[in-house]
């Protein structure tokens, strides 16, 4: 049976190219490791990127979709292709916890393997409610940093951010001048001082791809 293609804008095949960039960059891979890794030739990889004749269609995300899930990298066909649903996320399994100790070890467990993964990550415990209701107080969160010229992909994406020295999560909105932008809070009410801040140069944004809520509640009764 032949798959049948779909036909869809320029625009629209290379922001699903995009999606799949970011995809390889969760996995730090090469495009020429990327291909190698899911059987995808190589130029063929290239064109889904760039979003050339249509793009990666919806029967290739079904196929590549599955595998790149067992990489420990939580998303779906729909957000690949249409960017409908939650971003790629990163899945780390613990054993049952049933202690404040073991869900510190745990965290801190989930931590390591980012770093492992990943490398040069940032990682913050939320400490502010300008992100609420969306991220919570004592929440964990992480993201791969990215450098320069290429913050502006994240635009529009939850990423966290270093401003004089302190680690801050917000929404990141292009600023007025080229390479400056503003960090947006989410929580209008925030009494936050730093819940708004306008056109700043950034050293690097990481977008959250990993989120650790603190929630467990423990019976220590005899």
């Amino acid at each position: 049976m032949v798959k049948q293609r779909i036909k869809r804008s320029e625009e629209d095949a290379k922001a699903a190219g995009l999606r799949l960039q970011r995809l390889r960059d969760l996995l730090s891979l090469s495009r020429k490791e990327f291909s190698a890794k899911f059987n995808i030739n190589l130029n063929t990889l290239k064109s889904w990127e760039v979003g050339k004749g249509n793009g990666i269609q919806p029967a290739n995300a079904e196929e590549l979709i599955p595998l790149i899930n067992q990489e420990k990298i939580d998303v779906t066909a729909d957000w690949l292709i249409y960017g409908i649903g939650t971003p790629p996320t990163v899945i780390v399994h613990n054993p049952p916890i049933n202690t404040v100790e073991q869900e510190a070890a745990a965290i801190q467990e989930e931590i390591t393997f980012l770093k492992n993964a990943y490398g040069n990550i940032a990682i913050l415990q939320v400490s502010d409610d300008a992100m609420a209701p969306y991220y919570t107080e004592g929440e964990w969160v992480g993201g791969v940093k990215v450098c320069g010229h290429h913050i502006v992909s994240l635009i529009g994406k939850d990423c966290l951010v270093e401003i004089k020295g302190a680690l801050l999560l917000r929404r990141l909105k292009a600023g007025s001048t080229p390479q400056t932008f503003h960090l947006v809070s989410l929580n209008i009410e925030s009494p936050s001082a730093l819940s708004m801040i306008y056109d700043v140069t950034l050293s690097f944004a990481a977008e959250v791809i990993w989120r650790r809520k603190a929630y467990q509640c423990f019976d220590h009764a005899e």
